[in-house]
């Protein structure tokens, strides 16, 4: 497969995938985030989508604890942890 280049030589992306997991990792999400025809996303592009889902992860479950896995340049996992009050539970123990 090629790998798409702008004129300056940065690398672009013709869409990512992303998958948020549930608590307790049972299930999950897939989102698909593609670029607009012609066009491609680059890194800048492809961390800003990346900060918005952090941040409706957050709001959507604030008592638990992800984290985000990197698959490949173009596919990401966000993995549930542990429930917030049980981690800080265990760091005063």
């Amino acid at each position: 497969m090629k790998i798409l280049r702008a004129q300056s030589g940065e690398r672009l992306f013709k869409g990512i995938e992303i998958r948020v997991f549930f608590p307790g990792n049972k299930r999950s999400v897939r989102q698909v985030h593609r670029a607009p025809a012609g066009r491609g996303l680059n890194e800048r592009g492809v961390d800003l989508i990346l900060e918005q889902t952090a941040a409706k992860v957050e709001r959507s479950w604030p008592k638990e604890e992800y984290g985000m896995v990197q698959l490949s340049p173009s596919s990401f996992n966000f993995v549930w942890r542990a429930t917030r009050a049980a981690s800080e539970e265990a760091g005063e123990a």
